[in-house]
């Protein structure tokens, strides 16, 4: 803490040009002002229907079987549902909030595939068993990829502002009007590369 406040106060200051803690800031938006929901709000269970599976995809199937199968799977899993549930009370919703569990439901869900695993030669339906896990973990790689690829591509507004840095980087009398649109998909602070330049955020123009 004593190394890694100052170091966060001092690059977030440098890029948004003033002092700031951005955690004291989130703290104070989401916390003291509560306004948190004017970002967005998600249904209550959107984290066990949407954010996890997307997550966590094929493993997020063994979990259930992790009580049965082995019990050093309850305390992965059951901190990790807890954690999750009492967030869900927040009416807004990102997957950043709870990733923290997914190594330990990761965990849960190794465990119930080593049980499977390590039985495959005891029988011909545990080596069906064990031939569904290939698949699964197959699955998983093609649809990791899958899904890189398509969040490559998924930040047009940043991508856009680079561009235009690009044409007109000899350009230093330039008013850049930033919408709401371009700034959720991938404008940021850390693209106002052009010090001469001004960036105009004011909606409703």
């Amino acid at each position: 803490l004593i190394v890694f406040i100052p170091l966060t106060v001092i690059v977030d200051s440098y890029f948004w040009r003033r002092t700031l803690w951005p955690e004291l800031e989130v703290l104070h938006f989401n916390v003291v002002l509560n306004k948190s929901s004017e970002w967005g709000v998600m249904p209550f269970l959107w984290y066990f229907y949407s954010a996890l599976p997307r997550s966590m995809l094929t493993a997020i199937f063994f979990l259930p079987l992790g009580p049965l199968l082995d019990r050093r799977c309850l305390k992965y899993l059951v901190p990790s549902v807890l954690f999750v549930l009492l967030y869900s009370f927040l009416p807004h919703k990102e997957l950043r909030f709870i990733i923290y569990t997914i190594p330990a439901l990761n965990t849960c869900a190794a465990l119930v595939l080593n049980y499977l695993w390590v039985r495959r030669s005891k029988s011909t339906s545990w080596r069906l068993v064990s031939y569904g896990i290939l698949g699964a973990l197959a699955a998983n790689l093609v649809l990791t990829a899958g899904f890189t690829v398509i969040s490559s591509v998924n930040y047009p507004g940043g991508e856009a502002l680079q561009s235009l840095h690009n044409l007109e980087n000899g350009e230093s009398n330039v008013t850049v009007h930033l919408d709401v649109a371009a700034c959720q998909t991938g404008v940021s602070r850390f693209l106002e590369l052009n010090r001469n330049w001004k960036y105009d955020k004011t909606e409703n123009l």
